[in-house]
């Protein structure tokens, strides 16, 4: 009886190492470790505006751009895209790395025929630009452009452009500084292909709006081009006092870019010296509207 009762003991205590270890097996099993997910690269695009006749005359080694797009390292130390895509990184490495800063380059004529070339060279050279570096590195990047001036307009124009092509395109974020507003592009920012839209202005810019649209785009009831543009959903829009219009593209104001893109409010001060050496101050105030 107590052999009998020893075995039957036996049993139940196998019986249950068996259970436990099954179940911690299975428990084991069950386990999944959380996926980290990463966030995709964001490549930035710098795309400059009008070439004026006078800068082409006194400052040609300044303003040159080469066709197409290209990394920002293609620029020498001459050239103000160079100062740009430094000025960015210096900001912000993180955000703005220089390995993953471009420039597109166009002929920076004052005319809407050529910005509309400009823009269908602009879509296939991006659509490229991201299809190669998946190639390369197995993940599709997205895309930040930074535009000057009417450099604006041509990324607007990527909207009709994309369509004609028939490329399939999205840009993330489009950053627009002093960009003329006009009759003929305005309405094309509230596109689906812009997820994200900042445009800053200066009421002291008065290169932004002396473009006569009357010249340039036929008649639209506008004479010149305007400061700001409707409101729309995926649009912020801030005005930047006492900042003229060259200002927008020196590191003066791209240092604070990054905070002005995080909604940050920001009062930047710079010493100047006049030629009998008197320094004046200058203060760049941010104001969101």
């Amino acid at each position: 009886m107590v052999i009998k009762n020893f075995k039957t003991l036996l049993l139940s205590i196998l019986c249950g190492l068996v259970f436990c270890t099954g179940h911690a097996t299975d428990t084991k099993k069950e386990y999944h470790r959380p996926k980290t997910t990463q966030e995709p690269p964001c490549l930035t695009v710098w795309i400059h505006g009008t070439h004026t006749w006078n800068a082409k005359l006194f400052e040609a080694k300044w303003i040159r751009s080469i066709p197409g797009l290209h990394p920002a390292s293609a620029y020498t130390e001459e050239t103000n895209i160079f100062h740009v895509a430094h000025a960015l990184h210096k900001a912000d490495p993180d955000k703005f790395p220089l390995e993953k800063i471009f420039a597109f380059g166009w002929n920076g004529k004052l005319s809407l025929t050529e910005r509309e070339k400009a823009a269908e060279e602009l879509c296939s050279a991006l659509c490229a630009l991201i299809k190669n570096y998946e190639k390369k590195h197995g993940v599709k990047p997205k895309l930040r452009l930074i535009t000057h001036s009417h450099g604006g307009n041509v990324s607007l124009l990527l909207t009709e452009a994309q369509e004609k092509l028939g490329l399939p395109l999205e840009i993330d974020e489009l950053i627009l500084l002093a960009c003329p507003v006009q009759e003929r592009t305005k309405h094309l920012i509230a596109n689906k292909i812009f997820k994200n839209v900042w445009h800053f202005y200066s009421r002291s810019d008065l290169t932004q709006v002396i473009d006569p649209q009357i010249v340039q785009n036929g008649w639209h009831g506008k004479v010149f081009s305007r400061r700001r543009f409707d409101p729309q959903a995926n649009l912020i829009q801030k005005r930047i006092k006492r900042t003229k219009h060259r200002t927008f593209m020196k590191e003066k104001f791209l240092k604070n870019l990054p905070a002005l893109l995080e909604n940050k409010i920001c009062q930047h001060c710079w010493k100047r010296k006049n030629k009998k050496g008197k320094v004046l101050t200058s203060v760049l105030v941010f104001s969101s509207l």
